[in-house]
């Protein structure tokens, strides 16, 4: 029984396709609000994030795995080498899909798409590592390579959309900060005009000081809004990486390992094991037979 089991696996494994994996790994870059945008949005009710789960490896990993990554490389092409060269193909005629409609085609693909990209989180490192595994070499790196791309791309969209964010916000504060400013000034002038020897008088003095520190006060958050504004100005036209890409995908030289030894040997194991039970539990078996009338 063993023996068989063994024969079985080892011409169930010499037969089976190999495969090929390319390995890319990248670090996300850390990165919150705009400086002082976040905390000053908070104290007005709103939220714009801040230092938000997105830099976490958990969301990457996640990400990866996504209908907004996986969908999109479905509907992708990459390059293919073929008897005519190189030549642009659709991924979803390089995985083979079945012919349907797309958006069954996109299902299939996605849910082909999870088998065959793998990532891999470190948390101690931070470093998000990403297996593709195909049949063929070629399409494993190509396909690694735009995930990566793909993953950056994602980001730079919401980076873009949250400095848009912070630009509308800060614009707004601006404007209604610039109308209490003045309003701080007037005040205060008028209370000089009315009280030209107010330091003669402590109760005038205490006003004085009052109003000079509520204009001081909306004077420096103006300073800290237009700052703002011009860095979310700035983050929402930056186009430059999220990512660093420490590990770029390269067309694997080897296919992958079928262990075909371990399987083999685990195979004559559970053989034996199986026959050693059936032996046992066979002259225990009582077969009926039914009586001669």
């Amino acid at each position: 029984m063993g023996l068989v089991g063994s024969i079985l696996t080892a011409i169930v494994v010499f037969t089976s396709p190999r495969t090929f994996t390319s390995t890319a790994s990248f670090y996300p870059e850390s990165r919150g609000s705009s400086s002082g945008l976040s905390s000053l949005s908070q104290q007005f009710g709103i939220s714009l994030g801040g230092s938000d789960p997105v830099q976490s490896i958990q969301f990457y990993v996640a990400l990866v795995g996504s209908r907004e990554i996986l969908s999109r490389l479905v509907l992708d092409s990459l390059w293919s080498t073929s008897p005519k060269g190189r030549v642009m193909k659709p991924v979803s005629d390089l995985l083979d899909l079945p012919k349907q409609s797309q958006a069954e085609r996109i299902e299939t693909g996605v849910e082909a798409l999870r088998r065959i990209i793998m990532p891999i989180p470190n948390v101690t490192t931070g470093i998000v590592r990403i297996d593709v595994t195909t049949r063929s070499p070629g399409l494993s790196q190509a396909l690694a390579q735009r995930t990566i791309d793909l993953i950056n791309e994602f980001n730079l969209q919401k980076r873009q959309s949250q400095g848009a964010s912070e630009r509308r916000f800060a614009e707004g504060r601006l404007a209604d900060m610039a109308v209490s400013l003045r309003a701080a000034e007037a005040q205060l002038e008028e209370f000089e005009q009315r009280n030209a020897e107010y330091q003669r008088s402590p109760q005038l003095r205490i006003e004085h000081q009052r109003l000079q520190n509520n204009l001081t006060a909306k004077q420096m958050l103006q300073t800290t809004l237009t700052q703002s504004y011009e860095e979310a100005r700035m983050q929402e036209v930056r186009d430059t990486p999220v990512i660093t890409v420490l590990e770029r995908p390269a067309v694997p030289v080897r296919p992958n390992s079928r262990h075909a030894l371990q399987k083999t040997l685990f195979a004559f194991i559970v053989g034996v094991m199986f026959g050693v039970v059936l032996a046992f539990i066979r002259p225990n078996f009582v077969f009926w037979k039914p009586s001669r009338l």
